[in-house]
């Protein structure tokens, strides 16, 4: 079985130009689409890292159709030449950043890049990973003037035992916490059985019960760690999708905490802006500063400046 599967902006409809197989070579920006892993067993979550990368001298903005308020870039399944939507649990909504159909608008600070996370795994019912084969993925998003496309990404999946599969699909329902990864409540227990079936799946649990058990006691596998060791205990452990994720999801934990100095230290290792990171050093910064400005500056994103941003 062979299918496409792209990323694209909510504003493209089925028969857009967007929609052809070839992607620009050079653009400024750029876009980049990261898989956590390019070979993955039927029935498994993909999880993907969008990067917007600006290396020009001058802010920029990412946009969707009015009155959407999710992720800025948006998951569509090509079977043969249709195209159609694929929702996820993992999108954002957050109707601030629209007002009567007026777009706010997504920055994208000059010199920097910034990062959407993404999970495929199910479309309604029907797993998308559900037969063996190559899966091709490509990204797009929404500039002002113009669109910007990824590269393609090649995804091998490969078989997986039956036995493990009818597991898989037994877990109904508990599937969503797979395709939402938060420090904000448990996995299920049903969900934990699951971190021996391997793949992806296996490693996203084990991933997430690690950092679920830190979060609530400081340890990792039983031992108690110092705070200052989850950076180097995430650079060994997690790829590099799973490792930015996880580092946005620490930071907001910390910060919902009250951890100023943990705050602090895993916001220092974040490779990339995100809409998760900024909020949580906006946030920061008006609850310990009380004549800080309500406008956003360039510190809520990590620059050492209070030079007003005109967009979130």
């Amino acid at each position: 079985m062979c299918c496409v599967i792209t990323i694209l902006s909510l504003a493209l409809a089925a028969d857009s130009p967007a929609l052809k197989d070839e992607a620009a070579t050079t653009q400024t920006p750029r876009l980049e689409l990261v898989a956590n892993s390019t070979t993955i067993l039927q029935r498994d979550p993909l999880f993907l890292m969008s990067l917007v990368h600006n290396s020009g001298s001058t802010d920029i903005r990412l946009f969707h159709e009015p009155y959407e308020t999710g992720e800025y870039t948006v998951l569509y399944l090509r079977t043969k030449e249709e195209w159609r939507r694929i929702s996820t649990m993992a999108e954002i909504r957050d109707p601030r950043r629209e007002c009567d159909g007026v777009q706010i608008g997504c920055a994208v600070l000059s010199r920097s890049s910034f990062a959407e996370y993404h999970a495929l795994l199910r479309n309604g019912e029907a797993f998308i990973f559900e037969e063996p084969g190559k899966y091709e993925l490509r990204a797009v998003v929404r500039m002002a003037d113009r669109l910007l496309t990824s590269k393609p990404v090649t995804i091998t999946v490969e078989p997986r035992p039956v036995k493990d599969l009818e597991r898989i699909g037994a877990a109904g329902k508990q599937l969503h916490s797979l395709e939402f990864l938060t420090l904000k409540w448990k996995l299920p227990a049903q969900m934990k059985a699951l971190a021996d079936v391997g793949g992806n799946t296996g490693t996203a649990i084990r991933n997430a019960l690690l950092l679920e058990e830190f979060a609530k006691g400081g340890a990792i596998d039983g031992q108690k760690i110092a705070k200052s060791e989850i950076i180097n205990i995430l650079k060994e452990r997690f790829d590099r999708v799973s490792k930015n994720k996880a580092l946005d999801q620490l930071a907001e934990h910390f910060r919902l905490m009250g951890d100023g100095q943990t705050f602090r230290s895993i916001v220092a290792e974040t490779s990339f802006d995100s809409r998760r990171r900024r909020e949580s050093l906006r946030e920061f910064r008006l609850l310990t500063d009380p004549t800080a400005a309500e406008s956003w500056t360039r510190r809520d994103f990590g620059q050492p400046s209070d030079e007003k941003v005109d967009s979130n």
